[in-house]
């Protein structure tokens, strides 16, 4: 059983097209393909726009803690409530809105 667009014409722009015949299928494979092409250069200007910014060094994006006694460190100095989330952000070099790590579970993680 087909979809909704496979028995049902539809009208764009005053032309009544059934996606069912050769030209209603033409049709649509070339908006897809318009569609397709629309999506390609919205990401090409993103990821330019992004080397443009982090050549200027302003895209800081997400710096995760990933060094395991820096992630340690991090969680403790947190827990003793003496810094501000910003302050910590400037301390270990991420972004303030960057959760903190999750402590490792289990014996084995804490070695």
């Amino acid at each position: 059983m087909g979809s909704v667009l496979d028995t049902c014409p539809v009208n764009v722009g005053g032309s009544i097209d059934d996606p069912a015949e050769p030209v209603g299928r033409l049709l649509f494979n070339v908006l897809g393909m318009v569609a397709e092409l629309e999506a390609d250069l919205i990401r090409l200007r993103t990821l330019e726009g992004m080397a443009i910014a982090k050549s200027k060094g302003k895209l800081r994006g997400n710096n995760p803690i990933s060094d395991p006694p820096r992630s340690r460190h991090l969680r403790a100095v947190h827990a003793a409530c003496a810094h501000t989330q910003y302050e910590l952000a400037e301390l270990f070099d991420v972004f303030p809105c960057h959760r903190l790590p999750r402590a490792p579970a289990g014996p084995a993680a804490e070695s």
